[in-house]
């Protein structure tokens, strides 16, 4: 009873061999090697008379070095750090008992250095360590198989024992990583480096199917993976499982496997075009390249009809190797191994320009890329320590030395956001190492990740003046500030600070991580958050656009493409910044799960919320099940490339007659009054109004959401000034709130009075009468071929001016 009376929790020797298991609701720790104990918590507090003692002598532990509760089996993880590390894993029964500790333990790499804490990475089941003093993260297959190398050294980080302590399980390392010790060790210095620094090590033997050789790399920026391609797997018969491409994320989890072999068993390079999301890739065997539409619903699967291809050997490029696709030119750069020489290339082949690489000392190329910042490339081959920059006419710029990575044949690289911090850049590059030719069942691919400390390209969210935004996304510190765990102890805290900018900025309170902040005038303001417990210390900056809301348009497009440097889709919302001409990403709806739907229209309300119509019935998260006659409102967290927030239903149309296919939303809008305006992709008929897809109609609502109810009204008949045509089928509307202005967009082309234009411009309808009998005349407002919108693209949302 003395024992059970005095135990606490914090008397045990190490605390890394500590661990919550909150499905049993219980803390487990090692009394020793041979003892478990259990103590359960009840309302909040440790409650000692369920104290139990449970004998795993079984397992014969040598140096227990840290605990986890495995997020998918339910089972408790130990690391023994011996000369040959393992890990074991007890699962208890459905009562949470222990009955059976016998396991056989996964055995590890030897010689690891100081192997201490473990977790468990959800997303995968994969086993993380840290080495104490080697200040390198090991991530473990279920086969004891190093996946995944993460060299932390760069971090500035003097000690990681215990880092992965007291945390159950880790789904990547992200922005939304809470344990404060971790986010920690996730922060990027923002200051340039003069050589890129080795974050990551990944292990491509390790995938389930395996990529023994990758030869080409790209960055999928819509899906946020990388896209590998193995020009020599199908070759190797012990190995290969029919998939050649691997969709892989940016901490090197295996999303899936597909394949060319229906085109293409030779896949040496790749390329991605962000505007249609088209695949172009390199064939050295075929000497071809071919180019790949992923399909209407956007995914990669690329068995998918190649939509065309061309040989490569008209401009005797007999080894075609890596490819890159330029946002800039719109034209394709590729690489002759057995040449040594770039070409620039139309999309059907026809020979631009070319230049050797061996005036700056560089044989054999086999990896290409384009830096999106500068526009420079980026090229890897032999020798293979180091990384060519150079322009697009062949003038070296610099080389990087990449030594850390001992790789034996680098044969493609990338760019993309760095792993451990979005806003910051990194180079991707895959290793073939030995070749099959020389070990028939090698299997030994790797890809490196070198952080950069560049800024990723158009990532500065984009906000508007007066509007309060809660800033959640800086220095990978998101989440509730805890203590760390760490055995000098001391409570982490974290401060937000104003660096530069234009006006002035407001902190709801500047020492809580989460913090709300609004900015008095427009322009771009640079904020910091740094944090420390006392003993560590980091900090990041975030850069932050705020928009003038006077002199901005907002507009969501047809069709996908990019426009002043920005990619989009038809589920994001742009900005426009009419005084500056710049464009940004205001709304991304990849973020927002709407899987394969779109936006048809949206309103963007006085409190920032938006509301928005979809094209198809979808769940969105949250379970919130939509049709395409309902409208669904916004509430944002964080806008920008990173959106976040909340949704719900703002407006049931099939509770109030909008139940057939033509009735479909095509247009929503907020009066001046507070009244919903809609217009439907067909012909409507609803109590009391019918019209045609030209046509506005008034809802005067007495409840809104999830049981809508009220009354319509025609507002607008189109067909009475002049917009008869199907192509003049209203898809976006705006009202003034200062006048009785209507914004309009159309389906294409358009003739009316005062005006004429198509699909890319804004006009604007000057009423003199609106209802069942419409007259007024309309002007020109924004022409979207003179702002840059892509020729055949057609503005399908807008919003004017929000008054914020």
């Amino acid at each position: 009873m003395a024992t059970s009376q005095y135990f606490r929790i914090e008397e045990f020797p190490n605390s890394i061999n500590t661990v919550f298991d909150s499905k049993f609701n219980r803390w487990l720790a090692l009394e020793n090697s041979s003892v478990l104990v259990e103590v359960k918590t009840k309302n909040g507090e440790l409650d000692l008379t369920t104290l139990k003692r449970t004998n795993i002598s079984q397992l014969a532990l040598k140096n227990p070095y840290g605990m986890a509760i495995h997020p998918i089996t339910g089972s408790l993880v130990i690391l023994d750090r011996t000369t040959q590390p393992q890990i074991y894993q007890i699962q208890p029964d459905s009562l949470g008992n222990f009955p059976n500790t016998s396991t056989t333990p996964i055995t590890l790499p030897a010689n690891l250095p100081d192997l201490s804490g473990i977790k468990v990475n959800s997303a995968n089941g994969n086993f993380v360590v840290d080495s104490a003093t080697g200040q390198i993260q090991y991530e473990f297959t279920s086969a004891g198989k190093i996946a995944v190398e993460r060299d932390l050294s760069g971090l500035g980080l003097n000690n990681q024992q215990t880092l992965l302590t007291n945390n159950t399980s880790i789904s990547t390392f992200s922005a939304n990583t809470t344990d404060a010790s971790l986010m920690t060790a996730q922060m990027v210095q923002t200051t340039s480096i003069p050589n890129p620094i080795l974050v990551q090590t990944i292990y491509t033997s390790t995938f389930a199917p395996p990529s023994p050789d990758p030869s080409g790399i790209v960055y999928i920026s819509h899906l946020g993976s990388l896209l590998i391609s193995d020009g020599e797997v199908d070759e190797m018969p012990l190995i290969f499982q029919g998939k050649n491409m691997f969709q892989v994320s940016l901490t090197g989890t295996l999303e899936r496997g597909l394949s060319t072999m229906n085109y293409s068993n030779e896949p040496t390079g790749i390329a991605y075009n962000p505007a249609n999301r088209f695949l172009y890739i390199a064939d050295d065997n075929k000497q071809r390249v071919f180019q790949i539409n992923p399909g209407g619903d956007g995914t990669y699967n690329t068995s998918d009809d190649v939509v065309s291809s061309f040989s490569t050997l008209p401009w005797s490029s007999t080894d075609p190797e890596d490819i890159a696709y330029s946002t800039t030119s719109g034209t394709l750069f590729l690489v002759g191994g057995v040449s040594d020489t770039v070409y620039q290339v139309t999309t059907n082949g026809t020979l631009i320009s070319q230049f050797s690489t061996l005036s700056f000392g560089l044989h054999d190329p086999e990896g290409i890329a384009i830096d999106p910042n500068s526009g420079n490339l980026f090229m890897v081959g032999f020798p293979a320590n180091l990384v060519f920059e150079v322009s697009t006419t062949g003038q070296l710029i610099r080389t990087y030395d990449i030594s850390a990575a001992n790789a034996l044949k680098p044969a493609g690289i990338t760019f993309a956001p760095s792993s451990q911090n979005p806003y910051e850049l990194s180079f991707y590059i895959v290793d073939r190492a030995v070749d099959n030719d020389t070990d028939p069942n090698e299997n030994d691919g790797k890809i490196y990740e070198f952080a950069l400390g560049t800024p990723v390209p158009n990532q500065a969210p984009a906000v508007t003046a007066g509007e309060t935004q809660v800033v959640l996304y800086s220095a990978n510190l998101d989440g509730a500030v805890a203590d760390d765990g760490l055995p000098q102890g001391g409570t982490v805290t974290a401060t937000w600070s104003f660096i530069s900018g234009p006006g002035e900025v407001i902190f709801d309170d500047p020492s809580v991580e989460d913090t709300g902040v609004s900015f008095t005038t427009p322009g771009t303001y640079t904020l910091q958050l740094s944090a420390s417990d006392g003993e560590l210390t980091a900090s990041s900056q975030t850069t932050i656009q705020v928009l003038d809301p006077t002199s901005t348009t907002f507009v969501s497009f047809g069709s996908s493409g990019t426009i002043g440097g920005v990619s989009f889709n038809r589920q994001d919302i742009l900005a426009h910044d009419q005084s500056t001409g710049n464009w940004y990403m205001y709304f991304d709806g990849s973020d927002m799960g709407f899987g394969s739907s779109y936006l048809r229209d949206f309103h963007i309300n006085a409190d920032g919320s938006i509301l928005f119509a979809l094209n198809n019935p979808t769940i969105l998260p949250g379970q919130l099940s939509v049709d395409d006659s309902d409208i669904v409102k916004f509430t944002p967290t964080t806008t920008g490339d990173f959106t976040s927030g909340t949704l719900e239903m703002y407006f049931d149309g099939s509770d109030v007659g909008l139940t057939s296919d033509a009735e479909e939303l095509d247009a929503i809008a907020i009066d001046r009054d507070g009244n919903l305006v809609v217009s439907t992709r067909g012909g409507f008929t609803v109590p009391g109004v019918s019209g045609s897809d030209e046509d506005l109609m008034k809802f005067t609502a007495t409840s809104l959401g999830q049981n809508t109810s009220g009354t319509w009204t025609m507002l607008f008949d189109g067909s009475d000034v002049g917009l008869t045509d199907s192509s003049e089928d209203v898809l976006g509307v705006w009202f003034d709130a200062n006048s009785n202005k209507i914004f309009l967009t159309t389906e294409g082309n358009f003739r009316v009075n005062g005006t004429s234009g198509d699909g890319s411009d804004i006009f604007v309808f000057n009423p003199t009468s609106l209802g069942s009998n419409t007259s007024g005349s309309f002007t020109p407002y924004w022409d979207g071929s003179n702002n840059g919108v892509p020729a055949g693209i057609a503005v399908e949302g807008i919003a004017i001016a929000p008054i914020f």
